[in-house]
């Protein structure tokens, strides 16, 4: 069968999005080990602070990964992970719009949107949802 592009795209997005996360992450444990960090005058908190985010980012980044090749595979399961670490990080941005302000995190919240909106696209949703129906027609005694 035949994937709509629109359910590939969403697959995509959702590995890009992924690889982001694990990317910085990575980033943030390289910066830890940098000359500007070194030398600075509170040394032991700014690395503290780096591998704090640079944990925070690569657990989503991490099961963001999964969902996608959940995604890929055709699986409902990776539809679910990849709605709720979504809807995870909406909330997360969300609450940084309310500490922060619209300027900058009020923009991020609404692009972090963007997957959630196209995970419950009719297409999408559909092909995800009717595989459980393609599955359990055979399985009928009758």
């Amino acid at each position: 069968m035949r994937r709509p592009g629109l359910v590939v795209g969403v697959t995509i997005m959702e590995l890009l999005l992924a690889l982001s996360l694990v990317a910085l992450s990575m980033f943030l444990v390289v910066l830890m080990r940098s000359a500007e960090i070194r030398q600075s005058y509170d040394v032991a908190e700014e690395v503290f602070g780096l591998k704090i985010a640079a944990g925070v980012m690569v657990v989503p980044g991490v099961f963001m990964l999964l969902a996608a090749f959940g995604l890929w595979k055709d699986k409902l399961w990776g539809w679910w992970l990849a709605l709720l670490i979504d809807l995870g990080l909406f909330a997360i941005l969300f609450m940084s719009v309310i500490d922060d302000g619209w300027r900058v995190a009020g923009r991020l919240a609404v692009l972090s949107l963007v997957p959630v909106i196209l995970l419950f696209t009719p297409r999408v949703r559909k092909h995800y949802w009717g595989t459980l129906e393609r599955t359990s027609v055979g399985t009928n005694p009758r």
